[in-house]
């Protein structure tokens, strides 16, 4: 019965058209709270530093000379290596991608409206948490063949960028709401929690104060779990890890507790699917505003430009980070306060852009879910090396920042390109 009501409130919403994707729906407003996290060193090119006792090597580098970027991935689902002179291409052990295709839109299907919650968690009354519905939705993006029970009349061709790797289209349902912090922590506000601040754009980082309403940067897995567990106990819940050690030399699990993370009441990283999800927020198209129509830097992709901060736009008066040659008039380039962009429909800012986040998820290809037999509730397995991170950030690609995009990093990696955003399960 419940996959039977899964699978009628996506034909439901198709049925209905899905968001609006128009100007009027999206909201600007001035930056939130701010949080923080641990160090990590940038120099003019993106770096991360990696202390972690998994066997797994995923390691992200990015050298700019003169416009030409080389970004390279390595983690447990191949190496990804892409050159903007020329087209990006992703390199698996198995397979190649070239990501320069005809437009194409990717499908994501919700059932009902966010509300806004009276949730305290950030003390700002107009940037705190918003609630997420439960519903389902299609995750991943189009690879030119339509699945089974794709909604008529939504394209199936191949989205720009898409990997053919990790991003299949599948049906994913969540049988709960979840509240989820409107924009990503800021390094004010984890400062307050965790008393320290790791940011490589803070006040004891070297690549130049970006401010307490910069979103955190250059923090580990770990620690983005002990935050949770800060935050569950100023409020007075029971926090969902059980973590050893202090920050930022800690290591947390799940708390025996819990079978999963979504059964905890306290704060938590977003899964996969629920980051996707909400990101998202019914829309179908690679931004939740709109289309991607230019791949790279430059020139400017317009939509990403109203929503987000990416290679493109991020240039920084704050930042000693040198971007000279990533786009006309770039001298040095940063990440930027939280919610200086447009909001999704659900009102959650910078999904695309900023930081990159931290998920919950061990990284896996995609299991199989179709309209009557969808994945509920999914999550990657605990024992993977390495876990998913979502959105794009300041110094990426414009196709690095689509909604349908995957990364991965071992959980003891610090980028200054690297944050989160806490969520938490509501029954």
């Amino acid at each position: 019965m419940k996959l039977l009501v899964y699978g009628l409130a996506i034909l439901t919403f198709i049925a209905g058209g899905g968001c609006d994707n128009s100007d009027d729906e999206l909201q600007r407003n001035r930056p939130g709270d701010s949080f923080s996290d641990d160090m990590n060193v940038d120099t003019g090119s993106q770096t991360s530093t990696q202390s972690d006792s998994s066997s797994a090597t995923g390691t992200e580098a990015s050298t700019d000379t003169g416009g030409t970027d080389t970004r390279t991935n390595t983690d447990e689902h191949g190496t990804d290596t892409d050159t903007g002179t020329g087209t990006p291409s992703e390199t698996d052990t198995g397979s190649v991608d070239t990501v320069a295709d005809t437009a194409g839109t990717d499908t994501a299907v919700d059932t009902e409206s966010a509300t806004q919650d009276t949730h305290t968690g950030i003390e700002d009354p107009d940037l705190g948490w918003r609630l997420i519905p439960a519903g389902a939705f299609w995750m991943g993006t189009p690879g030119g063949t339509c699945p089974d029970g794709y909604p008529v009349g939504l394209s199936c061709a191949k989205e720009p960028g898409r990997s053919t790797k990790d991003e299949a289209l599948h049906v994913v349902a969540l049988s709960y709401a979840f509240e989820m912090m409107q924009t990503e922590v800021t390094q004010a506000h984890f400062e307050a929690l965790m008393g320290y601040n790791p940011s490589y754009f803070g006040p004891n980082g070297t690549g130049g104060d970006c401010g307490g309403d910069c979103p955190v940067e250059s923090l580990s897995w770990h620690e983005a779990l002990a935050l949770a567990n800060a935050l569950s106990e100023q409020e007075g819940l029971e926090p969902c890890f059980d973590c050893k050690g202090s920050a930022p030399s800690v290591q947390c699990s799940l708390s025996a507790s819990f079978a999963k993370p979504q059964d905890c009441v306290g704060y938590r990283l977003p899964t996969e699917s629920e980051w996707e999800y909400a990101a998202r927020a019914g829309t179908v198209t690679a931004f939740y505003n709109g289309p991607m129509t230019n791949l790279y830097r430059s020139p400017l992709d317009p939509a990403l430009d109203e929503i987000g901060w990416y290679g493109g736009n991020s240039s920084s008066a704050t930042s000693m980070n040198d971007c000279s040659g990533w786009f006309e008039g770039s001298t040095t380039c940063g990440p930027a306060p939280v919610a200086g962009k447009f909001a999704n429909a659900w009102d959650l800012y910078d999904m695309s852009g900023n930081v990159e986040e931290w998920t919950w998820d061990g990284y896996k290809v995609y299991s199989a879910g179709t309209l009557l037999e969808p994945l509920v509730d999914p999550i990657g397995p605990v024992s993977a090396p390495t876990r998913a991170i979502r959105g794009g950030d300041w110094s990426s690609y414009a196709v690095y920042a689509r909604c349908g995009y995957r990364n991965a990093r071992v959980p003891g990696t610090r980028a200054n390109t690297l944050g989160l955003r806490l969520v938490r399960s509501v029954f």
